[in-house]
């Protein structure tokens, strides 16, 4: 049996190992947004479960873009991670994600 009950949520500063990220996918950059020579930095505040996936997302600041910030909640799910830990065990933690949106130079 479970020494932490599967159902809890904890903050960064609850847990012993940080989660880490594994698998990183790259967001999208619209074509309105590079026809603009628009960049951002969009904020998201997500939940990484114990197996590692982000199974809730929540967007904090869409980076002065409305399609960064979909963009930014779209591919995030697609991102994995070693989960946080608790004594030796993965937990589901809730930690705050940048993503940047910028325009690369040649």
């Amino acid at each position: 049996m479970d020494l932490i009950a599967p159902m809890l949520t904890y903050d960064l500063s609850e847990v012993e190992q940080l989660p880490q990220l594994i698998k990183y996918r790259e967001p999208d950059y619209s074509f309105e947004a590079i026809a603009k020579n628009i960049e951002g930095i969009v904020t998201l505040k997500i939940l990484i479960d114990r197996e590692g996936k982000v199974s809730m997302v929540k967007l904090v600041d869409n980076g002065g873009l409305y399609e960064f910030g979909q963009e930014a909640m779209r591919v995030i799910r697609k991102w994995r991670f070693k989960p946080a830990e608790i004594m030796g065990m993965p937990v589901a933690v809730w930690c705050i994600q940048k993503i940047c949106f910028e325009l690369k130079t040649k």
